[in-house]
């Protein structure tokens, strides 16, 4: 939790720092974030059983729409809920177009890894470990 507020600290302070200090710059990055997380949000859709761009734009304007989201938009503080969803949604696409492959690679070598840690252990003398 602690994290998610340091990185809208820091956006927050990039703003300040190119635009000064007048609300409505304020306001503008709140808005062009939103519409990076509405982008995204059709770009899932898109992605996710090959929706049609109909039903993908129907379902991310309906989301640019919703009157929830006001707060998330308008508010200063709302900034933290509009980074976390394109993180969140971020994450969850690049988690769509990994190559299992690579993965399956990742993890042999990784337990490879741990079996000759395990072999040098057993290869110590075990007075070193006796407490």
């Amino acid at each position: 939790m602690a994290l998610q507020w340091a990185v809208c600290l820091l956006g927050q302070t990039a703003t300040h720092a190119v635009f000064g200090l007048p609300p409505l710059a304020f306001h503008v990055v709140n808005v062009a974030l939103y519409v990076i997380v509405t982008s995204l949000i059709h770009m899932f859709m898109r992605e996710m059983d090959n929706a049609s761009r109909e039903g993908a734009l129907a379902a991310s304007l309906l989301f640019a729409v919703h009157p929830i989201h006001s707060e998330a938009v308008t508010g200063l503080v709302g900034r933290a809920d509009v980074l976390c969803a394109a993180f969140f949604l971020s994450c969850l696409m690049a988690y769509m177009h990994l190559d299992n492959n690579h993965v399956d690679e990742g993890i042999q070598k990784f337990k490879s890894y741990c079996q000759d840690l395990n072999v040098n252990h057993n290869n110590l003398p075990h007075e070193q470990f006796e407490f």
